[in-house]
């Protein structure tokens, strides 16, 4: 609320019904128009789009939200994406499927894949001290291991104070352990679950160093380009971006706001990455079509983490994986950065997923769920229709 309160100057005052009423005659770049997937597949969009596009105008207009895009697959490709609103609500630019959003801690799966890939060439252990690649952080109480940062059961603190608003520039992963290094750790590690995007951190400074190259090299050489991306990368504040959207704060009464300047370069790995939604789509079918990790490897990277006295947590390996209520199998992760946020959610036993991003700091899931479980429903009744 102080963020909001001090930038009261560039303030957008919309109420929600001007804002719904904006975003409903904003044009859509390209959503009219097939996609070069659905051309080259020739599969239609599911007649559960209309029932999509629904879901997100009315959750655009209930929760504020400037812009975002979604994207949908269905067995196993691109159907269709679209933008909602605007990317940039200064100078009315809509958004459009062409987008780049912030993907928060969408950004620890593309972690977690570059560290099983490298377990898997035998340069990591799961658990190993990590002192055993990085000095720079002490030994605490208990043994910290990659296993346990990438489960969020290590003990290791999330942001404090005004951490999350942090505008420090680092050169390079190893420079922003000193932020936490010192601290003593929540509890002895695998004995309960905690979140913490610092862990990520930990876990690409393991990366650097295993692999011997920077750790945003190596996720470009050996994660994003094999997957077949283009639009994902780093947010850096010395570069121009295009397509990069503009990103927003919302009061209780929606009035929205600028969002105060970040630099990200003190958690790369586990929050600091660029992407469209149709990217995000493609990244989790490279991932379940074992693109950039064999079948074993990504098996073990979705399977839940046990505590220390044998129950298990609620996280995988940098992937958040459940069993919806229809016993299918999904994995999906959430984000959420200052001024955006959303949601890459998937069945990876039937190809079908959903991807929304947009540039307000709220809750994307309950309706990427909701639009997951309407497009399972139809993909496992064979209802797709043309169009």
């Amino acid at each position: 609320m102080n963020a909001i309160r001090s930038l009261r100057d560039t303030r957008v005052r919309l109420s929600a019904l001007t804002l719904a009423l904006a975003l409903a005659l904003v044009p859509a770049p390209g959503s009219a128009q097939a996609t070069a997937a659905q051309r080259e597949t020739r599969l239609d969009v599911p007649a559960s789009i209309d029932s999509a596009r629904v879901i997100l105008q009315s959750f655009l207009g209930q929760r504020h939200v400037p812009g975002l895009t979604a994207a949908v697959a269905v067995d196993g490709a691109l159907v269709w994406t679209q933008g909602f609103g605007y990317a940039d609500l200064e100078h009315m630019v809509p958004a459009s499927p062409q987008t780049r959003w912030r993907i928060a801690s969408i950004s620890k799966t593309f972690t977690a894949v570059a560290a099983m890939q490298l377990l898997a060439q035998g340069k990591l252990d799961l658990d190993a001290p990590i002192q055993r690649w990085v000095p720079e952080f002490p030994p605490k109480r208990g043994p910290v291991t990659l296993r346990r940062l990438m489960s969020h059961t290590s003990g290791l603190r999330h942001y404090k104070g005004d951490e999350f608003m942090s505008d420090v520039h680092y050169d390079d992963v190893i420079a922003p352990i000193a932020v936490f290094a010192q601290d003593s750790l929540l509890f002895m590690p695998g004995e309960r679950y905690s979140y913490s995007t610092y862990g990520f951190t930990l876990v690409s400074a393991v990366v650097r160093r295993a692999s011997g190259e920077p750790f945003l090299d190596y996720l470009e050489e050996h994660v994003i380009r094999p997957a077949g991306l283009s639009s994902v990368g780093p947010e850096r504040k010395d570069s121009i971006i295009l397509h990069h959207a503009s990103f927003y704060l919302a009061d209780s009464l929606g009035v929205i706001t600028k969002a105060p300047e970040v630099d990200l370069s003190n958690k790369w790995a586990g929050g600091g990455l660029l992407s469209t939604a149709s990217d995000l789509v493609r990244w989790a079918l490279a991932v379940s079509n074992h693109r950039v990790l064999s079948d074993s490897m990504t098996e073990r990277m979705w399977t839940r983490q046990k505590l220390n006295d044998g129950t298990l947590g609620p996280y995988a390996l940098g992937w958040r994986v459940e069993t919806d209520a229809a016993g299918h199998r999904v994995v999906y992760h959430t984000g959420g950065a200052m001024g955006g946020g959303g949601v890459l959610y998937f069945y990876p036993d039937d190809g079908v997923a959903v991807a929304i991003l947009g540039n307000l700091p709220i809750g994307y899931l309950a309706p990427a769920r909701r639009i997951g479980e309407l497009l399972e429903a139809a993909e496992g009744a064979g209802q797709t229709g043309s169009r």
